[in-house]
């Protein structure tokens, strides 16, 4: 099994972005960023198993749960928001799938979950991404260093 990522720049008109912003409750971190153009951690994926392929959509955001609730880093769930922001078909599932370092090898555990997820589903992949995650994940999903834009509207997000 082989994977391969596409960084993906996703962008949205004024008023779609404001909604998921607030939708999200990130508003005061957005309003504290310099206006600067923001890039997170946000991918298309495939998984390649023999001549089969599988495309999946996929975020990198901190976090952790804490006594069974998922808590999300401001930028976390700023990928998050992103990642669902991408038109998907109806019945996609959103999977959350937290990462640690243990027995079982990063890869095998992406791997694993992107395998099990339908085609078009959205994968967040949780755990500390600015610790025992960090330079680590990149590699993991394949990501060749491309960027791809894509611009959604209001009208189809899912």
């Amino acid at each position: 099994m082989r994977l391969k990522s596409v960084l993906l720049n996703v962008t949205c008109d004024d008023l779609t972005l404001t909604q998921q912003i607030e939708a999200f409750g990130i508003t005061e971190f957005f309003n504290s960023l310099p206006p600067a153009h923001l890039q997170f951690m946000v991918f298309k994926t495939i998984l390649r198993d023999g001549i089969t392929k599988k495309k999946v959509y996929c975020c990198l955001s901190g976090g952790e749960l804490n006594a069974g609730d998922l808590k999300l880093t401001p930028t976390g769930k700023a990928a998050l928001a992103m990642l669902m922001l991408i038109p998907a078909p109806l019945k996609h599932k959103i999977i959350f799938q937290e990462l640690r370092i243990g027995r079982t090898p990063l890869s095998t555990k992406v791997k694993q979950t992107i395998q099990s997820a339908p085609a078009g589903s959205k994968i967040c992949f949780f755990g500390d991404m600015a610790g025992e995650l960090d330079g680590k994940m990149l590699d993991i999903l394949g990501w060749n260093k491309v960027i791809e834009n894509i611009n959604v509207n209001q009208e189809k997000v899912q």
